[in-house]
């Protein structure tokens, strides 16, 4: 796995870098606005070479804007402050400032300021892994650097665009905008810009399989990261050629090559490469069956990605996780990690759900604002009428009043419905592209894997790719019932008995275990987040029931505010056994609908699990 290089215009000239304990005495001597420039450049330069001295001159540029009262110096603190942030590893902070100053620049009509902003907005929400909107914003970004004719910006947005499509398997895609890069960057002479495409490229190259070409790419990032002393792209080729080595089988050739990167990621603190690559690392190890190595690196690697919240980092540390449990042999730990790496997809679509919330709230509020602003206009001219038309003004000003109270009401009314309907585009939007999108995908995977599986003569290779492939079949299943949950405003007892008892008979399909459903007022409804949580509790009391109760019935009654799962299997002490992680996931899910869940269970007697609505 390659995470691509990302450009967020940080245009740091290395033959400067020199001057910064320069820059230090010389912001000590100024005032106002110049202070303000120089705490800035100090900040702006030691954002991959300090973080911390970064984020500190940022702070103190901030305060001492604030005190000059200047708009569009404000809006640059924020744009130049929260590229310390994004390389540090604090997303959300890096995101804020940079909204800050987008909505500040939008106010002042900066066109230019805009553009920049919103490419590092683009840059925080594909680190985020959020990429419908990073998408988003960088063709905004592109549309506002065309309109001010700023050519020597197209190669940055053309490369981010590119990786992009990379995330999104579109490498054929990607490959053409990174092209377009490179283009650019040699029009304007741009080193930095230039090697970071090419690495981009090479990556993109290397998905096509076109590996001769795409180690050429690298080699040619190379002398020109080591030119410009850019530590962390440099430590990009690295891993990029880590990657290579590993899919030609090299497997210490990629450890030496990623280690290389580890080593360059640490020394600029770019937690986010750092994360990556001991991820990778890990997977090298893995391949040489050195469990133990394997899965300290993994381990070291996620607990910086969920530092970060980026869920990229997030799944592909999980992901990694499943296979080395599922190599070792312990099953139970790798469903663990597959079932969070499901629950990691989930957190995606909640942080958009949110995200998308959010923005609409704010475009709700400003039409507010200037709603307001248009009725003090109104009141100022009616005043003014009533001092030269006394008489006639007070019959005006009742008839104003009314259409301003209708008015407010009508407004009131539109914006709820715009409000709902925008919410409901959004998550037919949503559960749509999960489905033509990533369901898509998994059905592909899973039909090639069939057909590896087949093709295999080795019998351990034939084995682990039947496993895969079934992992894969689960991750389609999971997500289909997602999208069944969140494509509707709610959703009738019926439709949740049907869709439970499909799922009891597929499980014990091939044992001898008779299923009986009845459901009581079927025709009441239920929010799709309720009927997602009481699903599934249910997925999991059925492979319970499956795996350990060695039951021949199970049964699911489904009431207007209750939902009871019985099996008449071997049981267990329920006040000994110490519960597991699809015990504990029940729980919480029953409390994050404020249900209640009554677990009965005895040796011989079976398992009797009650959940009730609050």
């Amino acid at each position: 796995m390659k995470k691509p290089l990302i450009l967020i215009l940080l245009f740091v000239s290395f033959s400067t870098l020199g001057q910064v304990d320069d820059l230090k005495k010389k912001y000590l001597k100024q005032k106002g606005k110049e202070r303000v420039l120089t705490m800035l450049d100090i900040c702006y330069y030691q954002s991959l070479i300090d973080n911390d001295e970064a984020k500190k001159f940022g702070r103190m540029a901030e305060k001492e804007a604030r005190k000059i009262g200047d708009s569009a110096l404000l809006a640059n603190v924020w744009n130049d402050w929260s590229i310390a942030y994004f390389y540090g590893g604090d997303l959300d902070s890096s995101l804020l400032l940079n909204q800050k100053a987008l909505n500040y620049r939008t106010l002042l009509h900066d066109t230019l300021g805009m553009a920049k902003s919103l490419n590092k907005i683009a840059s925080t929400y594909y680190e985020k892994g959020i990429h419908d909107k990073s998408l988003a914003a960088n063709l905004q970004s592109l549309a506002y650097f065309k309109q001010f004719d700023a050519k020597q910006y197209y190669c940055q947005v053309y490369t981010n665009i590119g990786n992009i499509y990379d995330r999104t398997n579109k490498p054929e895609k990607a490959l053409e905008y990174h092209t377009m890069a490179i283009e650019e960057a040699i029009l304007f002479n741009n080193q930095q810009a230039e090697g970071i495409a090419r690495v981009n490229r090479a990556n993109s190259l290397r998905v096509l399989n076109q590996l001769n070409e795409a180690r050429k790419e690298y080699m040619l990032a190379i002398p020109i990261f080591e030119s410009l002393n850019m530590m962390e792209h440099k430590a990009g080729v690295y891993q990029g050629i880590g990657v290579l080595e590993r899919i030609e089988k090299n497997t210490d050739a990629g450890i030496r090559n990623f280690e290389l990167a580890l080593k360059y990621y640490r020394e600029v603190k770019a937690k986010g490469g750092i994360s990556l690559v001991l991820v990778n690392l890990g997977n090298c190890y893995l391949d040489k069956k050195d469990y133990q190595k394997a899965e300290s690196y993994m381990k070291e690697g996620l607990e910086i990605a969920l530092e970060m919240k980026s869920y990229y980092n997030i799944r592909h540390a999980y992901k990694s996780l499943t296979r080395l449990e599922n190599l070792k042999g312990n099953f139970e730990e790798a469903d663990k990690y597959f079932e969070l790496y499901i629950t990691n997809m989930d957190s995606i679509y909640n942080d958009k759900s949110n995200e998308a919330l959010a923005e609409m709230q704010v475009k709700y509020e400003t039409e507010q604002k200037e709603l307001e602003l248009a009725e003090e206009k109104i009141k100022t001219k009616n005043a003014t009428i009533w001092l030269l038309v006394a008489g006639s003004c007070i019959l005006i000003l009742v008839v104003v009043a009314w259409y301003i109270a209708q008015r407010r009401r009508i407004e009131a009314k539109n914006a709820a419905i715009r409000n709902y309907q925008n919410l409901e585009r959004e998550r037919s939007r949503i559960a749509r592209d999960l489905h033509d999108n990533l369901g898509a995908e998994l059905t592909m995977i899973t039909s090639k894997l069939d057909m590896k599986s087949f093709k295999a003569s080795n019998d351990i290779d034939k084995s682990e790719l039947e496993e895969i492939g079934q992992i894969s079949r689960s991750a389609n299943h999971m997500l289909r019932e997602t999208i069944w949950s969140i494509h509707q405003d709610e959703i009738s007892l019926r439709e949740l008995h049907s869709k439970a008892k499909a799922y009891a008979e597929r499980v014990f399909a091939d044992q001898t275990v008779m299923v009986s459903t009845r459901v009581y007022d079927e025709d009441s409804v239920i929010s799709p987040a309720v009927a997602l949580h009481l699903f599934r509790i249910t997925q999991e009391s059925v492979n319970n029931a499956f795996k350990y109760a060695n039951c021949s019935e199970f049964s699911i009654v489904i009431r207007k505010n209750q939902i009871e799962l019985q099996d008449n299997g071997t049981g267990f002490d329920a006040s000994t056994v110490q519960k597991g992680y699809g015990l504990q996931n029940m729980q919480e899910r029953a409390n994050e609908m404020h249900a209640t869940m009554l677990m009965e269970s005895s040796k011989e007697n079976g398992t009797r699990i009650v959940v009730s609505l609050i």
